[in-house]
């Protein structure tokens, strides 16, 4: 049985190639967006990860 509540991650940084969002349970999520972008989007993208993996102590 799942349980009555979901934690879900919360968004920290979004644009046209992705989202990168933080859980509380210790995670750091990367979701890829399907449309065609270009590199700076991308750099951005992994730029603002690399942030957040270190300012929460995941990475």
């Amino acid at each position: 049985m799942p349980p009555l509540f979901a934690i879900h991650p919360r968004p920290y940084y979004q644009n046209a190639a992705g989202q990168v969002s933080y859980s509380p349970e210790g995670y750091v999520q990367l979701i890829w967006s399907s449309e065609r972008v270009g590199l700076g989007d991308i750099q951005h993208l992994y730029e603002h990860t690399l942030q957040l993996l270190r300012s929460t102590r995941t990475g």
